[in-house]
């Protein structure tokens, strides 16, 4: 279960993060990794 430590949970991280595998919302900076950045949030 090493991968899990690398792949954290969604929930750990804002939508559209390329980590959590989510998609991306509308404007949102998927370069940043859906950071602070991130406009929808």
């Amino acid at each position: 279960m090493s991968d899990e430590k690398n792949r954290p949970d969604a929930d750990d991280l804002p939508d559209g993060s390329g980590s959590d595998g989510s998609a991306p919302e509308p404007g949102e900076d998927t370069t940043s990794g859906g950071g602070p950045e991130d406009p929808s949030h």
